[in-house]
């Protein structure tokens, strides 16, 4: 009788070790599929640099690799241009479903793309042509 209990209770803990090895296995695989997806959606995030030149005194190129840039000749823009037919806060260029996109902010002067006024957002393409007021810029996504 005292064999046949112990022979219980040594099965007993094989089966609960079994257990706590296939649970642990669960675990660890769904934290790495998690992570392993995670990884994918970071990689798609990446925003890639673009550069604006303005064609005024010279080629001046400014590069931008943040999601957003507010364009205008205000102290909180991102891209200051100094000049009196560009409003304070005159138009933004932002990062969305992997392209970038230009949207006016209800400039006095207009925000043109590639001499057409822009009324909502567009999407930008490699050597497209920006003019805000009498100011000109280039865009492009590679130097």
């Amino acid at each position: 009788m005292e064999n046949v209990a112990g022979l219980l209770l040594l099965s007993l803990r094989l089966g609960l070790a079994i257990l706590l090895f296939l649970f642990l296995y669960w675990a660890i695989r769904i934290i790495w599929k998690d992570f392993s997806k995670m990884a994918k959606e970071e990689s798609f995030n990446i925003i890639p640099p673009i550069y604006l030149t303005i064609n005024k005194m010279g080629h001046e190129t400014h590069t931008f690799t943040v999601p957003e840039i507010v364009i205008g000749r205000g102290p909180s823009c991102d891209f200051r241009i100094s000049d009196e037919t560009v409003s304070s806060m005159h138009a933004r260029l932002f990062f969305n479903l992997n392209q970038w996109w230009i949207e006016d902010y209800g400039s006095s002067n207009g925000t043109f793309l590639n001499e057409i006024n822009l009324a909502t957002a567009a999407v930008l393409t490699q050597g497209d042509q920006l003019r805000l007021g009498k100011i000109n810029i280039n865009i492009s996504f590679s130097e």
